[in-house]
């Protein structure tokens, strides 16, 4: 039996929804980890210790 056009419409629609939300748990990932590094980077510059001397 072949598939209605509906169903194959929606099938790829959903794939193309699951693609899209797997590249955003990706990007926020590796903003997530930027920041973490970022955040342990500027822990041991000086001008962390000057802020919270200030």
């Amino acid at each position: 039996m072949p598939i209605p056009p509906r169903v194959n419409e929606l099938d790829s629609f959903f794939r193309k929804l699951e693609f899209l939300w797997a590249f955003i748990l990706i990007v926020i990932a590796v903003f997530c980890l930027c920041c973490a590094y970022c955040c342990r980077k500027s822990k041991t510059t000086k001008s962390y210790k000057e802020f919270n001397n200030n």
